[in-house]
């Protein structure tokens, strides 16, 4: 599959998200609109997150994902930028491991690679999210280092 494809199922599909997004300024639209949040409930099923971690990967407070997880409200586009990144982590790591659950077992251990932290601990930055890709793309192709 596809990692568009993968992005999309992430989040619950082109029904939960409200559309596809076949070209880079579908995917750029979608986040300037703001992903809806019946997309990060399903992203937070899904992978098994607590409202605690959906709060910190989105960098907003706790209290506002308890308040907005059940509504039909949208992420602003800083949070839907975040989530965008999160999800294509996970959909690449499901790529990589051939496994959903495997995928999710392989992001809340520690790696070494990251100086012994969980990849999901290292999602909420920009330079954290590139460390987990380069060391899925690594181990996807082999090269651990």
């Amino acid at each position: 599959m596809a990692i568009d494809a993968q992005i999309l199922k992430t989040l619950g599909g082109a029904k939960v998200v409200g559309r596809r997004f076949p070209r880079p300024a579908d995917r750029i639209e979608l986040i300037r609109e703001g992903i809806p949040w019946p997309a990060v409930k399903y992203f937070a099923t899904e992978y098994s997150l607590h409202q605690k971690e959906i709060a910190d990967l989105l960098g907003i407070s706790l209290s506002s994902v308890a308040r907005e997880l059940g509504s039909r409200k949208r992420l602003s586009p800083a949070a839907s930028d975040r989530l965008f990144r999160c999800a294509k982590i996970y959909a690449l790591a499901v790529s990589v491991f051939e496994d959903r659950d495997s995928a999710i077992h392989w992001l809340s251990r520690p790696q070494a690679a990251l100086g012994g932290r969980t990849p999901l601990f290292m999602l909420d930055t920009t330079v954290g999210i590139e460390q987990v890709s380069n060391l899925l793309e690594r181990i996807e192709y082999g090269v651990l280092a």
